[in-house]
């Protein structure tokens, strides 16, 4: 995905950020959800509408069978069901998943979040509805972006600020695909974070000047001119980049499906020109082809710490411009500007 500046915080006088990069691999069977519908026996009809991985339209509305629901192999059943309706995938696809819209994994009619229908001429009164996305095997549940402006909620990841300000996806941008994640993280983080970075004295993690390309082909580049440092290591980062994967609904944990957190400074006239994230097979030995088995980088998550008068906008080339000078009043926060930092501030 092209962008321009990565995440920004400023620091005595710098622009720093921070980004989190995740990884495609293949799925883990998971278990979660505590949302629950009535026991078995006096389970109500449910509906669903069922969509492809990432969208929202031509959805496919239809009833669960009630046998589906007490399966009791872990979504299987459910999920191959939903694949044959939605019809652009295998009919016997016994590796599918489902997901919600808060990318929670489906494994039983029990774990739907679904609401109380009031009534039409297509579904009657009393009945339950919920929507859900069907994934191929071995990928990932893609957010759908709908309408500008569209929040989903996100209860099941707890928010570093608390239950009355929970974590919220909102879409920017249908191409590139963009979202603004809402109570993600929070000022005490962001100074620990950058705190940590002016403190690392490591020869190769500590903060210096920022490189391109794969580790086989790590070089300085024109086109960036930045200093990183990285941090995989301190208990901020570590938190953070959890509930980034818990976020994604890429569970359980690994770390070795995300890059790390890359922490940035931008000095005056400092910046990362347009770009891709997703990394170019040159000959490397690994298979970057995400679309049949290899991996690559699934999606980039930038951290704003801090906000500067004028610049440090990351800028996506394909998309339109989302800025109105204004703060979300979902977050509830104020502007700030951060620092300067002492290596002793942890």
């Amino acid at each position: 995905m092209p962008s321009g500046a990565e995440a920004t915080v400023i620091a005595a006088g710098a622009m720093f950020g921070a980004i989190c990069g995740v990884t495609q691999v293949d799925i883990p069977w998971i278990r979660g959800g505590s949302s629950r519908l009535a026991a078995a026996e006096s389970r109500p009809t449910i509906t669903a509408t069922l969509f492809a991985n990432g969208a929202l339209a031509n959805g496919v509305s239809t009833v669960i069978p009630p046998a589906l629901c007490d399966a009791g192999d872990d979504g299987a059943a459910l999920a191959a069901w939903a694949a044959a309706q939605v019809g652009n995938l295998p009919d016997q696809c016994t590796e599918c998943t489902l997901y919600d819209e808060t990318a929670r994994r489906i494994t039983s009619c029990e774990e739907l979040d679904a609401t109380t229908t009031a009534g039409s001429a297509d579904v009657p009164k009393g009945w339950l509805q919920a929507s859900l996305w069907v994934v191929d095997p071995g990928k990932w549940f893609v957010f759908p972006t709908g309408a500008l402006g569209r929040v989903v909620t996100v209860p099941r990841v707890a928010s570093p600020r608390g239950a009355q300000r929970p974590i919220s996806v909102e879409t920017i941008s249908h191409s590139p695909r963009v979202f603004h994640l809402h109570n993600f993280i929070t000022e005490a983080e962001s100074d620990a974070l950058v705190a940590y970075a002016l403190a690392n004295n490591d020869p190769i993690l500590g903060l210096q000047r920022s490189t391109t390309g794969a580790e086989h082909q790590v070089s300085f580049n024109k086109v960036r001119t930045s200093e990183n440092a990285f941090d995989s290591i301190s208990p901020t980062a570590r938190a953070v980049k959890k509930r980034a994967i818990q976020l994604l609904g890429m569970e359980p944990y690994e770390d070795e499906m995300t890059d790390g957190l890359q922490v940035l400074r931008y000095n005056t006239s400092k910046a990362y020109i347009p770009h891709i994230d997703f990394l170019d097979d040159n000959d490397s030995g690994h298979d970057y082809d995400a679309s049949k088995k290899g991996s690559n980088r699934f999606a980039t998550i930038l951290f704003y710490l801090s906000d500067v008068d004028e610049g440090g906008e990351t800028v996506f080339t394909e998309g339109l411009p989302v800025d109105d000078g204004l703060v979300d009043v979902i977050d509830g926060v104020e502007l700030r500007s951060v620092g300067p930092f002492s290596p002793s501030k942890q």
